[in-house]
C-alpha cells in the first residue's frame, strides 16, 4: 500500500491527515512535533533544524511526505527537495498566487512564518493597497492547539464587517470554520487549500485525477 507521512507542528496536521484518510486508499502516518510547535513564529534556521530532525526517520521510507506546517512548507520545501532528491515532498499552501488571482479583494489568516515567506510576499503583490486584509494572527495556532478554537469576540474583531473571501492559510485554522460561519454568516466565503494539496499528493503518488476518482475544484470551501 502507498504510504504518506503527514508532518506538522500542531493540530493542523491531524486535520489534514484525517482528510487524506477519508479521500484516499493509502496508509497515513502522522508526525506531529507537539513539543516544539507551532513553528510559525520561529526563525528559518530553527524551522529547518526541527523539520530535518523530525523527518529524518521517515525520509526514503514513505512514498510522499506532506508538509502541512505552513511555515515549513513555504520556506523549506525546495531545500528539502534539493537535500533529498529521491524523496517526494508536497507542501500545503503553494497555490496561493493562483488563488489570489481569482479575487479583487480578500482576507487571509496566516501565521508569521507564512507571511515572511517569499511565496507569500510575491503572491500578495497581486493586490493593491487595501485590497488584502491581513489580521494579526500571532498566537492563534498555539491557542487553537490547546483548546480547539478562539473566543468569538476575538474572531469578530479580526473579521469585522469584511465582505468577501477569507482564506485559511494554515491547516490549524480549519478549526475556525464553524465559528467564522456563525459569526459572519453568508457575507463571507471561507476558503482553504485542502483540495489543492490533495491534487498535489495524488500527482506525487501517480494516482489518477484530483483525488483518485474524478476532477474537482482545486479549492475546497
Amino acid at each position: 500500500m502507498l504510504k504518506a507521512v503527514v508532518f506538522d507542528s500542531g493540530w493542523g496536521g491531524d486535520l489534514i491527515a484525517d482528510y487524506l484518510e477519508h479521500e484516499l486508499p493509502i496508509e497515513i502516518e502522522r508526525v506531529i512535533d507537539w513539543r516544539n510547535g507551532p513553528y510559525g513564529e520561529k526563525t528559518p534556521g530553527e524551522i529547518w533544524a526541527l523539520t530535518e530532525k523530525a523527518l529524518a526517520p521517515h525520509i526514503y521510507n514513505a512514498d510522499v511526505i506532506v508538509l502541512t506546517e505552513t511555515a515549513t512548507a513555504l520556506t523549506m520545501l525546495e531545500r528539502l527537495r534539493q537535500e533529498y532528491p529521491g524523496q517526494i515532498f508536497v507542501g500545503y499552501g503553494w497555490d496561493l498566487e493562483i488563488m489570489m488571482r481569482r479575487f479583487s479583494h480578500a482576507m487571509i489568516l496566516a501565521n508569521e512564518g507564512a507571511k515572511r515567506s517569499e511565496i507569500y510576499q510575491h503572491s500578495k503583490a497581486h493586490f493593491s493597497d487595501g485590497d488584502l486584509a491581513e489580521p494579526d494572527c500571532i498566537g492563534w495556532e498555539s491557542r487553537i492547539d490547546e483548546v480547539g478554537g478562539l473566543p468569538d469576540e476575538e474572531i469578530r474583531r479580526a473579521v469585522g464587517n469584511f465582505r468577501g473571501p477569507v482564506i485559511l492559510y494554515s491547516p490549524t485554522f480549519l478549526e475556525l470554520k464553524p465559528q467564522l460561519r456563525a459569526i459572519a454568516g453568508k457575507h463571507i466565503r471561507i476558503i482553504d487549500m485542502r483540495r489543492a494539496l490533495l491534487r498535489d499528493v495524488c500527482l506525487g503518488l501517480k494516482l489518477r485525477g484530483v483525488d483518485g476518482r474524478a476532477p474537482r475544484d482545486r479549492f475546497a470551501q
